[in-house]
């Protein structure tokens, strides 16, 4: 980067608000791409829930009697939020033997500083 001078600073200042200019449009545009208006819940069916998760619909309705899965009901609809079955899924995660591992480490070396 070549130094400022008082004959460049007039370069200089359009090339910083041109840079400027990009970075609000960039900014902007995952704004607007991640804004939350834009997503919009998607409801499934039990017969999609059940190719999601690969369970029968007996058991999910198990699962509904236990209120151990989100849905909704409206009268005798069933309704189910796509995103959050996949949260659902994803709470069900059981740790690596490595995770494991790190996290035993990690409380050991805790305990002992502790004493």
């Amino acid at each position: 980067m070549e130094q400022t001078t008082f004959e460049t600073m007039p370069k200089a200042i359009d090339e910083l608000r041109n840079g400027q200019n990009r970075l609000e449009e960039l900014v902007g545009k995952l704004i607007h791409q991640h804004s939350p208006q834009q997503e919009k819940e998607e409801f499934i069916t039990l017969k999609q829930v059940c190719e999601l998760t690969g369970y029968a619909s007996p058991t999910i309705y198990g699962l509904i009697g236990k209120n151990a899965i989100p849905h909704f009901k409206k009268g005798q609809r069933l309704f189910f939020d796509r995103a959050a079955i996949i949260s659902w899924i994803r709470e069900g995660k059981r740790k690596s033997q490595t995770e494991i591992s790190a996290n035993a480490d990690a409380r050991l070396a805790g305990n002992t500083k502790k004493k």
